[in-house]
C-alpha cells in the first residue's frame, strides 16, 4: 500500500509514463497486488499511471479511500 494523500505536487507526464519501470526496479512483481491511495487533486494523473501499469501486466490500482485500498489488497490474499 502506497499512501500519497499528503503530496502537494505531481510528477510530470514523462515521469508518470516511467513509473511502471520504477515499480519493477523496486522489486514489486507483476503477481503482487499494489494499491495507491491518492488525493483527488491528482486522481487523473494517478489513473493514467494505473492504466500504464496494468497494460504492462501489473496488478496495480488507485484509490481515494484507504479502506477500499486495504479491502482490495486483502481480497487478493483470500483463496
Amino acid at each position: 500500500l502506497f499512501d500519497f494523500t499528503a503530496i502537494t505536487s505531481m510528477l510530470n507526464t514523462f515521469e508518470v509514463y516511467r513509473l511502471p519501470d520504477e515499480i519493477e526496479r523496486m522489486g514489486i512483481g507483476k503477481v503482487s497486488r499494489t494499491a495507491c491511495v491518492v488525493p483527488m487533486t491528482f486522481l487523473r494523473e494517478f489513473k493514467l499511471m494505473e492504466s500504464l501499469a496494468q497494460e504492462q501486466g501489473y496488478d496495480f490500482r488507485v484509490f481515494q479511500n484507504k479502506e477500499h485500498a486495504l479491502r482490495y489488497l486483502i481480497a487478493g490474499l483470500l483463496p
